[in-house]
């Protein structure tokens, strides 16, 4: 029988070799900045627009979701985000009415919109960063 082929070339695996990314320095880190994470200075309006009002919220990062904390003290609302797809989504509920916000990070801080149960409308909030 014939000897068997020769074998392959080996080729070198792409990119730098072990030698080589041994002697570069390695790459800078960047601090990743969260996109929502902070206080804000709130402002809004009702449903029908004839009560427009002001305030503050803090969001934190609690793992994959954030705690919003709308107006904080003895009467604050609370309510769970999650950040996804660029914008943040926030469940809540105020004095047993479920609710629900959308926020997109904007310059300066984020725009959005909310409604609750029962209403058919949505309401606009922004938010400034402080």
């Amino acid at each position: 029988p014939p000897p068997p082929p020769p074998a392959a070339p080996q080729l070198a695996p792409p990119g730098p070799s072990p030698a080589q990314q041994a002697a570069a320095p390695p790459a800078p880190m960047t601090p990743l900045v969260d996109p929502v994470a902070g206080t804000y200075t709130v402002k809004g309006d009702t449903f029908d627009g004839a009560r427009p009002y002001t305030g503050e919220v803090i969001v934190e990062r609690t793992g994959a979701t954030y705690r919003v904390t709308w107006y904080p003290g003895p009467n604050q609302i609370e309510g769970i985000g999650v950040y996804w797809g660029g914008q943040l989504s926030v469940g809540y509920l105020q004095e047993g009415i479920q609710g629900v916000a959308v926020y997109v990070p904007m310059a300066g801080g984020l725009k959005g919109v909310w409604s609750e149960r029962g209403e058919t409308r949505i309401a606009p909030e922004d938010w400034a960063r402080k």
